[in-house]
Protein backbone atom coordinates (compact mmCIF):
# COMPACT_ATOMS: atom_id res chain seq x y z
CA UNK A 1 0.00 0.00 0.00
CA UNK A 2 1.51 3.08 -1.02
CA UNK A 3 1.45 6.28 1.39
CA UNK A 4 2.32 8.90 -1.59
CA UNK A 5 -0.85 8.25 -3.33
CA UNK A 6 -4.64 6.65 -3.23
CA UNK A 7 -4.21 2.72 -3.94
CA UNK A 8 -6.60 0.47 -5.61
CA UNK A 9 -6.31 -3.30 -5.01
CA UNK A 10 -8.21 -5.79 -6.59
CA UNK A 11 -8.35 -9.19 -4.58
CA UNK A 12 -9.25 -12.39 -6.73
CA UNK A 13 -9.42 -16.15 -7.11
CA UNK A 14 -6.82 -16.74 -10.41
CA UNK A 15 -9.35 -19.88 -11.22
CA UNK A 16 -12.47 -18.09 -10.97
CA UNK A 17 -13.47 -17.10 -15.07
CA UNK A 18 -15.05 -14.29 -13.89
CA UNK A 19 -12.73 -12.95 -11.75
CA UNK A 20 -10.12 -13.25 -14.38
CA UNK A 21 -12.41 -11.33 -16.71
CA UNK A 22 -12.62 -8.25 -14.32
CA UNK A 23 -8.59 -7.84 -13.93
CA UNK A 24 -9.20 -6.33 -17.69
CA UNK A 25 -10.91 -3.60 -16.37
CA UNK A 26 -8.20 -3.03 -13.18
CA UNK A 27 -5.60 -2.65 -16.27
CA UNK A 28 -7.87 -0.31 -18.13
CA UNK A 29 -8.04 1.74 -14.91
CA UNK A 30 -4.60 1.53 -14.07
CA UNK A 31 -3.49 2.73 -17.70
CA UNK A 32 -6.20 4.98 -17.87
CA UNK A 33 -4.69 6.73 -14.33
CA UNK A 34 -1.14 6.74 -15.44
CA UNK A 35 0.56 6.60 -12.02
CA UNK A 36 -2.16 8.74 -10.22
CA UNK A 37 -3.75 5.52 -8.28
CA UNK A 38 -1.00 3.17 -7.09
CA UNK A 39 -2.83 -0.51 -8.56
CA UNK A 40 -2.27 -3.80 -7.32
CA UNK A 41 -3.28 -7.17 -7.75
CA UNK A 42 -3.76 -9.93 -4.96
CA UNK A 43 -4.36 -13.37 -6.01
CA UNK A 44 -5.89 -15.48 -3.82
CA UNK A 45 -5.49 -18.72 -5.27
CA UNK A 46 -2.33 -20.47 -3.14
CA UNK A 47 -2.55 -18.42 -0.10
CA UNK A 48 -5.21 -15.67 1.54
CA UNK A 49 -2.55 -13.94 3.89
CA UNK A 50 -2.87 -11.16 2.50
CA UNK A 51 -6.44 -10.53 1.61
CA UNK A 52 -6.51 -11.73 5.33
CA UNK A 53 -4.86 -8.81 5.95
CA UNK A 54 -6.39 -6.42 4.36
CA UNK A 55 -9.57 -7.75 6.03
CA UNK A 56 -10.78 -9.22 3.13
CA UNK A 57 -12.93 -12.97 3.08
CA UNK A 58 -14.83 -13.02 -0.03
CA UNK A 59 -13.63 -12.86 -3.50
CA UNK A 60 -13.06 -10.67 -5.83
CA UNK A 61 -12.58 -7.52 -3.92
CA UNK A 62 -12.06 -4.07 -4.21
CA UNK A 63 -9.88 -2.53 -1.74
CA UNK A 64 -9.20 1.60 -1.61
CA UNK A 65 -6.43 2.28 0.17
CA UNK A 66 -5.43 6.09 1.25
CA UNK A 67 -2.06 7.04 3.27
CA UNK A 68 -1.73 2.93 4.00
CA UNK A 69 -4.60 2.55 5.45
CA UNK A 70 -7.70 0.60 3.75
CA UNK A 71 -10.46 3.25 3.78
CA UNK A 72 -13.06 0.86 1.72
CA UNK A 73 -14.49 -2.70 0.86
CA UNK A 74 -16.30 -3.64 -1.88
CA UNK A 75 -17.28 -7.23 -2.80
CA UNK A 76 -20.67 -7.27 -4.52
CA UNK A 77 -21.48 -6.48 -8.08
CA UNK A 78 -17.56 -7.03 -9.08
CA UNK A 79 -18.10 -7.87 -13.15
CA UNK A 80 -16.51 -7.15 -16.19
CA UNK A 81 -20.43 -6.54 -17.21
CA UNK A 82 -21.58 -4.83 -14.62
CA UNK A 83 -18.69 -1.83 -13.80
CA UNK A 84 -16.29 0.18 -15.78
CA UNK A 85 -13.33 1.80 -15.12
CA UNK A 86 -14.90 5.31 -14.89
CA UNK A 87 -16.69 3.46 -11.86
CA UNK A 88 -13.48 2.42 -9.98
CA UNK A 89 -13.02 6.61 -9.39
CA UNK A 90 -17.10 6.35 -7.84
CA UNK A 91 -15.27 3.80 -5.30
CA UNK A 92 -12.68 6.65 -4.07
CA UNK A 93 -15.75 8.86 -3.69
CA UNK A 94 -17.71 6.85 -1.76
CA UNK A 95 -14.79 6.00 0.57
CA UNK A 96 -14.28 9.46 1.46
CA UNK A 97 -18.61 9.94 1.68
Amino acid sequence: MSKNKPGLIYVYNAVDENSRAFLEVVEKYEADKAGDVAVSRVDVYKSKGLAERLGVESFPALVCTENGCVIYKQTDNICKDGMCSDDLDQLFEKAKA
